[in-house]
């Protein structure tokens, strides 16, 4: 089991430092699925919290 600082590494990762999920994979020594499980998971979170933000503009 992943531990919630893990999870907080790795979107830190991705979203603040533009990392690579291989790079993440690597630096933290987790599997890549895990990061991209983990990754995905909180885009799923923060589309349902913001679901607005994705649409595109009506005219």
């Amino acid at each position: 089991m992943i531990r919630m600082s893990t999870k907080q590494k790795i979107i830190l990762h991705r979203f603040r430092d533009g990392y690579s999920e291989r790079r993440i994979a690597r630096e933290l020594r987790i599997n890549r699925e895990t990061v991209r499980r983990y990754l995905a998971e909180h885009i799923r979170k923060l589309d349902q919290r913001y679901p607005f933000c994705h649409k595109p503009a009506e005219i």
